[in-house]
Formats: structure tokens, C-alpha cells, sequence
């Protein structure tokens, strides 16, 4: 399997689960995956609870206000840590999910504390996992992505120049350049030694 450095990476690398209606839980106003994803989907909806241009329904991704078996693929990305419920979410999930469809999810492993509004929780692909499992779930894949230097990536990001405020337009493109190229030392990462985040592939029965 190609080296997974970034959630662009873990997209890419599951870009044959997505198709059909897609549903972005979580997905934020951003929606910076949208165009990657409609390559590959007939339809995209984002449900967040702020509001913003990229998002359709504005709503609580522990109460969707879609029909079972709504969605082809659900992608929720980042999402499980912000939530005090990640069991309700994975119920929400797997109900909203058709059989046969697929779910993508990434979720933090390590980094750092980043309320939006809240941050809850740590993730293991085992500890995802488990919880897929329990919700009419099969894990397809799973793993661990992001070595030392996307960490470092994720701590200044957060610590310095703290993304959850408004930026100047300088100190966004310093913040972007700087991040691309600890990304980029991140290809020589010892597989092993550090990752900042997990993900899972999962497949509703």
C-alpha cells in the first residue's frame, strides 16, 4: 500500500468506496474535498452544524434529518473527536448508510487539544474499529497515517498559528508553506515511529 501522509491520501487511497450519493458529515463549511469527491459521486451534501457556503443542511451530525439509507458513502472526516456521543454518531452513520454502502472516517490519534466546540476523544483504528462493529458494520480497511513530521505540521498549525481564528493573509501563506513542506519530509518518515491520525473503511452489511 502507498505510504498515507495526509486525509487528501486517505481519500485518494479509498477513492474506489466512493460513489453515488455522497454525504460529507461534518464536512464543515470548507468542504475542501468536494471536488476530489464529485470526480467520483453522482451527488454531494454536506450536513454541519455551522453555516457557511459549502454546507446544504445545517443540523446535528447525531441527529441527521435523512432517511435510512439515504446515502451510497459517508465520508466524516476529523469529525468523531468533536462529538460527546461517537456511538450515536456511528448509529447516525450506519442508519443513513444503504446496505452495501461504504463509510470513510478519519479521527485524530495524536494531536492537539482543538475545540470546535468541544474535543472529546482519541482515536486507534481498533478503537474505530469497535465501534463500527457494533453498528451493522464491517471494517474493510484500517490504519494509522501521518509520521513525525505531519505531526509537527499539526502541532504548530495549532499552537502557533491556531486555524479556528481569523488569519491574515500573510501568516495563511506562511502557515501553507510551511505545512506543505513538513508534509513533504513527512515521505521519509519512519513508518513506525509516529502517527498523528487513524482511519477506517467500513462497509454497512
Amino acid at each position: 500500500m502507498k505510504s498515507i501522509h495526509t486525509t487528501r491520501d486517505v481519500l485518494a487511497h479509498a477513492r474506489a468506496y466512493i460513489s453515488g450519493r455522497v454525504l460529507d458529515a461534518g464536512g464543515g463549511s470548507a468542504t475542501k474535498y468536494k471536488s476530489f469527491i464529485l470526480q467520483h459521486a453522482t451527488s454531494y451534501t454536506c450536513i454541519d452544524a455551522s453555516t457557511g457556503g459549502g454546507v446544504d443542511v445545517v443540523g446535528d451530525v447525531l441527529h441527521m434529518p435523512f432517511e435510512e439509507g439515504a446515502f451510497d458513502t459517508v465520508i466524516c472526516n476529523q469529525v468523531f473527536e468533536h462529538v460527546p456521543h461517537p456511538e450515536q454518531l456511528m448509529s447516525e452513520i450506519s442508519r443513513v448508510l444503504r446496505p452495501g454502502g461504504h463509510a470513510i472516517i478519519t479521527a485524530p490519534f495524536t494531536q492537539p487539544v482543538h475545540a470546535d466546540p468541544g474535543d472529546f476523544f482519541r482515536y486507534t483504528p481498533e478503537g474505530l474499529s469497535a465501534i463500527a462493529q457494533r453498528h451493522q458494520c464491517n471494517v474493510v480497511e484500517k490504519g494509522l497515517y501521518g509520521g513525525v513530521w505531519a505531526l509537527a505540521s499539526s502541532y504548530l498549525k495549532f499552537l502557533v498559528f491556531d486555524p479556528y481564528q481569523k488569519q491574515s493573509r500573510i501568516r495563511r501563506g506562511l502557515m501553507r508553506r510551511i505545512e506543505g513542506a513538513l508534509l513533504w519530509l513527512d515521505q521519509w518518515a519512519h513508518p513506525r515511529k509516529v502517527f498523528s491520525d487513524s482511519f477506517i473503511i467500513i462497509k454497512k452489511k
